[in-house]
């Protein structure tokens, strides 16, 4: 079931394309060539410099055989990666063998979500047809699915593997457990006319961002009624996304409509494609590649974000730098690409490619894995170096055990801060925690009623032997106080993890929010309940 065109390992390597020019190795597609020859690519290659922000180069791999391909994904470990049909097949190949080892049809019409579970040993699929299932990759049989009210065009999993996200037509957005049982279903509708292209979990999984073709796009945060940013494009839509492994950018490929005025007062519309940078922690555009030669049909984003990858309409993968926007690595020139993944050690990059039946791959280098774990959030933008979010304790999580447990969850004192300020923060602590499985929270109006009939403020809690006897109360096992202070533009949130028995001190996390506005700090409270309970 595949055919492998092009497998170089004579010695060193020869890339396949690097720089502003070059050729399609052996078994390329049919297309006209940027140099005259093979011979021609190797020579240009001894006198191009590499490029300063994104030192990678692509080597062709192989081209694997699969009729209308139409989604990829691959493997937490990179070995292997999926590629779902049109047909509602499921390929799943041995990367480095470039061998199938799994083909299974769980759904019944072209496959527009496919993911992943965090072991590698279940591929959760979603079809056009409103079908969501799991599938067992050793076996290919289906262990779970379950049927939506709309046609779906995209799906995601959150980090933790918990919660799933499909969004379809009419502007549909709906969140699923892992065992595919309904748990929230987003007022989107009023928002979103047309149908959503693509949906995706942010960093921890705390976020859910949402894009529709109308060129409308917004935010939600897990357990909110209403998003908590929105954009909008004029005279622009969306025709294409991606994120980043960690959620942290993404990669909107938009196509537009540029009105000039002539003259004797005539106008003249002419298209324009772009793709742009979106900085998932400010919520807005941070960088554009523009000016590109045909629509957008598939973006990529490598794991470190130095580079993009992008399909056009016009049958061309090129990489482009992320910081600089400008082209670096041609990777492809032949039909055009419905898919392109990078994997996630930044090893491989594959694309689908419908209208020849085929899954190209190639290895890619300086593309490379950045560090697992919570990440901090970087000031400015996500491209740049400088922390916007900067931990001040250890990030590492206080809570690792999963066996349930209680806790209450004391209002953040306002250390020179208005009231609204840390009864928001507090709000959103409690929103964060609530979504954890293994902790049950003290309901806010029980904790009221002990701290009034033991005299305290509860917003001027702090300290922990107090915590303690409200948590003995309660019935609480743990006890979370802590403050909010504000200087200058920087707001400082500090916790304190109090143990209801000994009224010893577990831990303390504390996090600065610099340059903070209203619509960071569920950012930042996703980063710091990140180190204080480790998730599933």
């Amino acid at each position: 079931m595949h055919r492998i065109t092009a497998r170089l390992r004579l010695g060193a390597r020869l890339p396949l394309l690097h720089g502003a020019a070059a050729t399609p190795v052996l078994g390329s597609h049919a297309g006209p060539p940027r140099a005259a020859s093979l011979l021609a690519a190797v020579l240009a290659l001894a006198t191009l410099s590499p490029p300063a922000t994104a030192q990678a180069r692509a080597y062709a791999h192989a081209e694997l055989e699969v009729r209308d391909p139409a989604s990829l994904a691959f493997s937490p470990n990179g070995r292997f990666v999926g590629v779902g049909n049109d047909r509602g097949e499921v390929f799943v190949f041995d990367v480095e063998a470039a061998r199938q080892v799994q083909k299974a049809r769980p759904v019944r019409s072209r496959v527009v979500g496919l993911a992943f579970s965090d072991d590698g040993s279940r591929v959760l699929v979603a079809g056009e047809d409103k079908r969501i299932a799991e599938m067992d990759l050793l076996s290919g049989d289906v262990l779970r699915e379950t049927e939506t009210d709309k046609k779906i065009r995209s799906m995601d999993v959150s980090p933790d593997g918990r919660l799933i996200v499909w969004a379809g037509d009419d502007g549909a957005v709906e969140l699923l457990s892992s065992r595919l049982m309904s748990q929230d279903v987003l007022e989107s509708s009023n928002l979103f006319k047309k149908r959503v292209l693509y949906t995706a979990f942010g960093v921890q999984g705390s976020e859910i961002f949402v894009a529709a073709e109308e060129g409308r796009s917004a935010f939600w945060g897990l357990g909110e009624a209403e998003p908590i940013r929105q954009n909008e494009l004029v005279r622009e839509e969306f025709v294409a996304a991606a994120r980043d492994h960690e959620g942290q950018l993404l990669a909107l490929g938009v196509k537009g409509v540029s009105i000039r005025v002539r003259a004797g007062s005539s106008m003249r519309a002419n298209a324009h494609h772009k793709v742009q940078l979106l900085d998932w922690n400010r919520g807005r555009v941070v960088r554009e590649i523009g000016e590109l030669p045909d629509q957008v049909r598939a973006v990529a984003i490598s794991p470190d974000r130095a580079l993009v990858a992008v399909a056009t309409d016009d049958g061309v993968i090129d990489g482009y730098s992320a910081q600089e926007t400008r082209r670096v690595l041609s990777v492809y020139e032949g039909k055009p690409a419905d898919a392109l993944a990078f994997s996630p050690d930044g090893g491989w990059l594959a694309a689908a490619i419908d209208d020849d039946n085929s899954v190209m791959l190639w290895e890619i280098s300086g593309a490379q894995a950045v560090a697992q774990g919570p990440q901090v959030a970087q000031r400015g933008d996500v491209l740049s170096q400088e922390s916007k979010f900067e931990f001040t304790s250890s990030q590492d999580p206080l809570i690792t055990s999963f066996d349930r447990f209680t806790m209450a969850v004391l209002d953040l004192a306002n250390m020179g801060v208005e009231e609204t300020l840390s009864q928001t923060v507090t709000n959103l602590v409690v929103s964060r925690l609530a979504n954890v499985p293994f902790i049950e929270l003290v309901e806010r109006g029980a904790i009221e009623q002990v701290v009034g009939e033991l005299k305290l403020q509860s917003t001027g809690i702090t300290s922990a032997r107090d915590a303690a006897e409200i948590g003995r109360i309660l019935n609480a096992q743990n006890v979370l106080l802590g403050n909010v202070n504000q200087l200058g533009t920087s707001v400082t949130i500090a916790v304190r993890l109090v143990e209801t028995e000994s009224a010893r001190v577990l831990g303390a996390r504390e996090i600065i929010c610099r340059n903070c506005r209203p619509e960071d700090l569920p950012q930042a409270i996703g980063f710091l309940v990140g180190s204080l309970v480790e998730m599933r």
